[in-house]
């Protein structure tokens, strides 16, 4: 619910001067609009409003801290298992890391592959 409202509060603050150009008054004006927008400008809103929300909802410098946290045991999983996929470990340390957050782990996953803060843990 939490990332649902940043990420609606993100169409307000990022698009605001679309809302009064776009703004549908009927259920069937928004059904015309969700229609006729091109696919390429409907993702590049709802891309710009998904990373307002992981952005307010996850500060930077505080998922940096909880990865460097665990360092150890990520630098451990790549030793002993010198050929798992970059995104098994990525997927398994945003589980714990998001409940500091209290966010979906998708949230913390798409900040570290995103910002690439992950470059520092493959070696």
């Amino acid at each position: 619910m939490r990332f649902s409202l940043a990420h609606e509060v993100g169409h307000l603050v990022l698009h605001k001067q679309l809302i009064p150009i776009i703004r549908p008054k009927t259920i069937e004006e928004w059904k015309n609009l969700r229609l006729t927008l091109p696919e390429e400008a409907y993702n590049w809103l709802e891309l710009h409003a998904y990373e307002f929300a992981r952005r307010i909802l996850v500060p930077r410098n505080v998922l940096v801290e909880e990865l460097k946290q665990r360092e150890t045991n990520i630098k451990a999983a790549y030793r002993e298992l010198p050929d798992v996929d970059d995104e098994v470990v990525i997927r398994e340390v945003s589980i714990p890391i998001s409940k500091r957050f209290d966010v979906n782990p998708l949230v913390i996953y798409h900040r570290i592959k995103n910002e690439k803060l992950w470059e520092k843990y493959k070696d």
